[in-house]
């Protein structure tokens, strides 16, 4: 965990003030208990906990919803073979799609390949068929 370190903040004189971190009081909307742990905690910022902690609705970037695909690590190799780590993102592209079936409109963070997918097959016959064999829900 994170150790708590000195702080210094101004005082109304100009004057450097060494604190703790945890003596700092807390801001008025972080009545949840993990906001208040980390902020406790010398994380970075009062607003940390709500800025990193994922929501239901949302999805992980970089990620395609259908396929899976994420970033994959690699090497970057130079003329003279020289290897340096890098990452190798997917083709993401943010599409909406209307499912007639549905009778509304879909919003998807998908590849180029599931894209591909779609086209062929359609876009609730291929959704169904990657909820059925991923276990997850999309629409």
């Amino acid at each position: 965990m994170f150790a708590m370190t000195n702080v210094f903040l101004t005082g109304r004189g100009g004057q450097m003030q060494g604190r703790k971190i945890g003596d700092i009081p807390l801001p008025a909307r972080m009545a949840d208990k993990t906001q208040r742990k980390a902020w406790q905690n010398g994380l970075p910022g009062p607003n940390f906990a709500l800025l990193y902690k994922p929501r239901a609705e949302e999805t992980m970037a970089r990620v395609c919803q259908l396929t899976g695909k994420r970033p994959i690590r690699g090497n970057s190799v130079s003329h003279s073979n020289i290897k340096t780590k890098r990452r190798f993102l997917p083709n993401l592209q943010e599409k909406r799609f209307f499912v007639p079936e549905l009778n509304r409109e879909i919003k998807l963070k998908i590849s180029t390949s599931a894209l591909r997918n779609i086209n062929k097959k359609g876009v609730y016959q291929y959704i169904r068929e990657v909820e059925k064999e991923r276990g997850i829900r999309i629409i």
